[in-house]
């Protein structure tokens, strides 16, 4: 059976395809919907004037009378009226009746002058009961297109804003960091601490881990699908570490660490007698050498040397060694599951 991925990168991007697909998709279809559900044009059933545009055709120009064609009148002109352009003719005065027409049409708007009822009033209707029609298949769409942009705004928000920046969740699948994370536990990473200081002495940290420790630890190391590990940091670059069966002391200092489940029952980086720790990798010590001073290990520069809190049974870098900075993921600072559980992380 094949389980998804989360945490591989292509997993966001894929999901962001999806989302587009179906959002693109639906728009098309709502569109196509709408172009078949579109009223045509009703006719009143009146005749197309000749030189109507919806027909495409021109009135015949008015006919004229031949420049030669012969007036017939049926009274002769006297000499006066022949010298009088017809244009120039007093305009016939017709009596008007006042509040016919203008108060007839507002009063009624709905018809008009030949008591036909409106053809703006009569399309308009028309088109809010088309309209009805179409309420719930728009309604059903609307909601659609709602949820789908939900969804793509979640997952850039949480695979492209919150995730890289600020906030990653983890699951622990090991005993290692008992008793301050139990087995089953999930843990919410901060990763915009680190982008304000450097870690520090104390700090619980979410990390790729190195192929070193994978290899020590029976895994299989792949750079494209990284392995979280989470411990806590003990050493910063410039710290002079050294591990006892006291505890661990820093800088001379020994640790005060209420949270670890027992003492550790090792040395390291060397022995009382000045051997290597048994607990060394193949090859570590090799790579501790330089680092080395005395009973100590020097922390070098963009390094990091973390433990786990169940000191007797975790796979850390008393086992492994150094830890690269630029491999810590973020600060874990709440258990967030079980809800029993629910809590800051010191």
């Amino acid at each position: 059976m094949t389980m998804i991925n989360f945490d591989d990168p292509g997993f966001p991007w894929a999901l962001l395809a999806i989302f587009l697909g179906l959002r693109l998709a639906s728009f098309v279809i709502e569109r196509l919907i709408a172009a078949q559900a579109k009223p045509s044009p009703a006719h009143d059933g009146l005749a197309l004037a000749p030189d109507d545009p919806a027909r495409g055709e021109e009135a015949m120009p008015p006919l004229h009378a031949p420049a030669d064609a012969e007036t017939v009148t049926d009274a002769p002109l006297t000499p006066m009226e022949a010298q009088i352009p017809i244009s120039m003719a007093d305009p016939v005065e017709v009596e008007e009746t006042p509040g016919t027409v203008d108060e007839t049409l507002l009063a009624d708007d709905a018809e008009d002058v030949n008591g036909r009822p409106d053809a703006t009033v009569t399309d308009s209707a028309n088109a809010d009961a088309g309209m009805k029609g179409e309420d719930g298949s728009r309604g059903e769409f609307r909601l659609w297109h709602e949820l789908l942009d939900s969804a793509i705004i979640a997952v850039v928000l949480v695979f492209f804003l919150i995730r890289p920046f600020l906030l990653q969740a983890f699951y622990i699948p090991s005993g290692s960091m008992i008793p301050t994370l139990q087995i089953g536990d999930k843990v919410l990473a901060t990763k915009l601490t680190y982008r304000l200081h450097e870690p520090r002495v104390g700090d619980v940290v979410v990390f790729h881990a190195p192929r070193k420790a994978l290899e020590l630890n029976g895994q299989r190391y792949n750079p494209k699908q990284p392995t979280d590990y989470v411990k806590r940091v003990v050493g910063t670059p410039g710290d002079r570490v050294r591990i006892t069966y006291d505890g661990v002391y820093v800088n001379d200092r020994l640790l005060n660490e209420p949270y670890v489940a027992a003492r550790p029952d090792y040395e390291f980086p060397v022995t009382s007698g000045g051997d290597f720790s048994m607990r060394l990798g193949a090859g570590v010590a090799n790579e501790l050498l330089p680092h080395i001073q005395g009973n100590e290990l020097l922390v070098p520069k963009g390094y990091l040397l973390v433990l786990g809190d169940n000191r007797l049974e975790s796979h850390d870098g008393h086992v492994w060694g150094l830890l690269k900075r630029d491999a810590v993921v973020g600060k874990a600072v709440v258990v967030f599951w079980p809800l029993k559980r629910i809590g800051f992380i010191k």
